[in-house]
């Protein structure tokens, strides 16, 4: 019996590519890993080449599951590669990537957890730097800009004034950013969510 083939498709590190490969190895998986920009996206019709490719293969036909697990900047092309394998019947990792109407954003995840009653910091997203400016002003500093998109504390600012929040602001384009209210904590609480299973940690 031919081994379970899956495509790791995350971001390229010192570490995660060989773990992921030992854990393979351990579990009898043929696991291939590549980054967003190693894939091809093919829409031939002349030649009858549609799909995503890496190298020669055609990643929806020829591995059997896609864990995916990078996505900003390339947020539309990883959910075009989800929508490939769902499309497919093939195993995707996480499920919830395949649901209707998914949407990967930090502004989004609040919201939800806002409307289910879950408290979190006061949060908006602006586009007018005015705007930003006065919230500030009624907020006080510091202030939090971060990213919509990101991970690993990436695209996250504490603005400690006026002028750094103009500094910060002029390096992204307008509604890449939103504007937090900033609270000190001691420890960073975390929960990791695999297909709807919470998997409580704490990282302090």
């Amino acid at each position: 019996v031919s081994p379970m083939k899956i495509l790791w498709l995350g971001w390229e590190d010192q570490h995660t590519p060989a773990r992921v490969r030992a854990a393979g190895a351990r579990l009898g998986l043929d696991v291939t890993i590549a980054q967003v920009a190693d894939l091809q996206f093919v829409a031939d019709s002349g030649s009858g080449r549609v799909g995503v490719m890496l190298g020669d293969l055609d990643v929806a036909r020829c591995f059997d599951a896609l864990a995916a697990r990078t996505f900003y900047p390339h947020i539309s092309e990883a959910l075009t590669v989800v929508g490939l394998f769902h499309q497919a019947g093939k195993l995707v990792i996480d499920e919830s990537l395949t649901d209707e109407g998914v949407t990967l954003s930090k502004m989004h995840d609040y919201l939800m957890l806002a409307r289910a009653g879950v408290a979190v910091p006061r949060t908006w997203q602006m586009a007018d730097l005015a705007a930003v400016e006065r919230l500030a002003g009624e907020l006080g500093y510091p202030l939090v800009l971060k990213g919509i998109h990101g991970s690993y504390g990436a695209h996250v600012h504490l603005v400690r004034d006026a002028a750094h929040l103009r500094e910060v602001w002029a390096r992204y384009q307008p509604g890449q950013l939103m504007a937090q209210e900033y609270l000190p904590a001691e420890s960073d609480f975390r929960v990791i969510c695999v297909g709807y299973r919470a998997l409580p940690a704490l990282v302090e």
